[in-house]
């Protein structure tokens, strides 16, 4: 009984040690396109939720444009590891994608999000989260705010 006590002992730690091995042993890097299966062109690709995914060509980018959440959580779920993406300053308007104009701005929840004019914040003011979340998603830094300071 003991023998057996012992084994299942050292069974139970060979398991629970190699958990982590077989973890890092899932995930693997991206070689093929995930809508394609083809190998990756490192020219042709998509930065999306901070991550960089790459495709074979443009037919599967616009492809993936259609449903990219369904495709990075596929992606996620074949233990696939995306790259970071590097993350950009704004510099085109969320509503146009005019070129921005540094005096045209609006601070929301201690963020600066500028615009080209002043008539595209109206736009965004009817739904910030959504402009902000699809810039992040785009892989843009939004600024912070500058502090206000009490007079």
């Amino acid at each position: 009984m003991k023998a057996l006590s012992y084994i299942l002992l050292i069974f139970a730690v060979a398991v629970l040690t190699a958990s982590p091995t077989l973890a890092a042993d899932k995930a693997k890097t991206q070689t093929v396109c995930p809508m394609s299966g083809k190998p990756i062109d490192k020219e042709v690709y998509v930065d999306q939720e901070g991550k960089r995914v790459y495709f074979c060509c443009q037919d599967c980018v616009k492809e993936f444009k259609a449903d990219p959440a369904k495709v990075m959580m596929k992606m996620k779920e074949e233990g696939v590891m995306l790259a970071d993406a590097p993350m950009m300053m704004q510099s085109v308007c969320p509503v146009s994608g005019k070129p921005i104009d540094k005096a045209q701005y609006v601070d929301y929840k201690g963020q600066r999000v500028y615009f080209c004019c002043p008539h595209c914040p109206d736009a965004f003011k009817k739904d910030p989260e959504a402009m902000i979340k699809k810039m992040k998603a785009e892989g843009i830094t939004v600024e912070k705010a500058p502090k206000k300071t009490k007079s």
